[in-house]
């Protein structure tokens, strides 16, 4: 179930508990193998962190910077539209650019002042950046090839934006999802992230727990086999680290309508806690108790995807 209304709450989620490792994990079980764009894309410090929609931009390099031959009109404008798609980025968006050559940078000190003043999330470019100490006093996250000083005034123009674009083979259409971190930036297709998302917080936090128990000494494959969250979870084990309190997630649990005997005890625990009898939710009449306990571990859970 999806656990946020919107963009914002989706965004806070992803900060709050997600990492691009775990995204694409989620997106390889899905058939989706080649979302992450090329290693070289880093962030300019290591614990920038990124998530927000495309603003996508195409960039092409141009031989006459002073505009004097050919036809199209966007090449004899200074920087072609690249001041137009930097005014046109909205709240929690991300400018990502593509279609040059690496020769010069796509990303600078100016670029971000402006996208900070849209509210924008960050920028991602396949290419270089500068202004570097600029950037890093502003805070603001961009990932790029590094630092390189050569201007892209006289050797690459914006010829459109809002477009699809590719970067070494990744197709990012704008309002795609992308999320980027000191391992990479991933790009989550619109009309797969909501199961992308949910699924990628299941894992996330099935891997916390058996982060804790290879901690407290537990061998590693046991760990994987007793905790392991790759196709499942399980409230039991969940509400071991979770405050009973939580009745988003009790509510999760019911409207997924299959509920093992193993867990009466967390409901249980949940309604002590609040004082709300978890038989008169109105998800109830969803569940399937199941009657019989089984050594299987997959017929211990009770929702899976």
């Amino acid at each position: 179930m999806k656990e946020w209304n919107d963009d914002k709450e989706l965004v806070s989620l992803i900060k709050g508990e997600l990492y691009t490792a775990v995204v694409g994990d989620i997106m390889d079980k899905m058939g989706y193998t080649h979302q992450f764009l090329p290693p070289h894309i880093r962030p300019l410090r290591d614990d920038m962190f990124v998530a927000g929609r495309a603003m996508t931009v195409l960039e092409a390099d141009v031989y006459d910077n002073q505009g004097t031959s050919g036809t199209n009109p966007v090449l004899k404008r200074s920087f072609g539209l690249m001041l137009e798609a930097l005014d046109d980025l909205k709240e929690g968006e991300i400018y990502i650019c593509s279609g040059s050559s690496p020769s010069y940078a796509l990303w600078g000190e100016l670029m971000s002042a402006r996208a900070m003043q849209c509210k924008a999330a960050g920028a991602v470019v396949n290419g270089y950046s500068r202004d570097t100490k600029g950037i890093l006093a502003l805070n603001f996250p961009c990932f790029s090839y590094g630092p390189y000083a050569q201007d892209q005034a006289p050797r690459g123009k914006v010829i459109d934006y809002r477009v699809p674009i590719e970067i070494e083979g990744v197709l990012v259409n704008d309002g795609d999802m992308l999320v980027g971190d000191i391992d990479g930036v991933c790009v989550v297709p619109r009309q797969i992230e909501e199961e992308v998302f949910t699924r990628a917080l299941e894992k996330a936090r099935g891997e916390r727990i058996v982060l804790k128990k290879i901690q407290e000494g537990m061998k590693a494959r046991d760990a994987f086999d007793k905790f392991g969250f790759d196709l499942l979870s399980s409230i039991g084990y969940m509400y071991s680290y979770i405050s009973f309190d939580d009745e988003k997630t009790i509510n999760y649990v019911l409207k997924s309508g299959k509920l093992s005997t193993d867990n009466f005890t967390v409901l249980s625990g949940y309604a002590a806690n609040s004082g709300i009898s978890w038989e008169e939710n109105e998800n109830y009449k969803n569940v399937d108790i199941e009657e019989k306990k089984s050594e299987n571990i997959y017929n211990k859970m009770f929702f899976w995807y």
